[in-house]
């Protein structure tokens, strides 16, 4: 399973824009809440920005969110950023 994006991380990292950094952090608080919406549309989310811990995130919580609407989410933005590092989590998802 990949490993977990911490908070620290994500403040360290560099994106291209102030504001994919802005949105990958609070992607990163939604994915944690209860809510399986607000999940959802989070993974949704991470599926717009490209960088490598988008990838790590989703394929953590494809591997292991209770909900198959947020798993299945994860698989779309996973497919969307279209980097070979999110195949194998898709390829378990499926």
């Amino acid at each position: 399973m990949a490993p977990e994006v911490t908070y620290a991380e994500a403040a360290a990292a560099v994106f291209a824009k102030v504001s994919e950094k802005v949105m990958f952090a609070q992607a990163l608080r939604d994915l944690a809440g209860q809510d399986q919406a607000t999940r959802a549309r989070a993974a949704a989310v991470l599926g717009t920005i490209q960088y490598s811990l988008s990838v790590r995130v989703l394929a953590a919580r494809c591997a292991r969110d209770p909900s198959a609407e947020v798993r299945k989410e994860c698989v779309n933005a996973l497919t969307a950023l279209g980097k070979s590092d999110g195949l194998p989590a898709v390829e378990r998802a499926l």
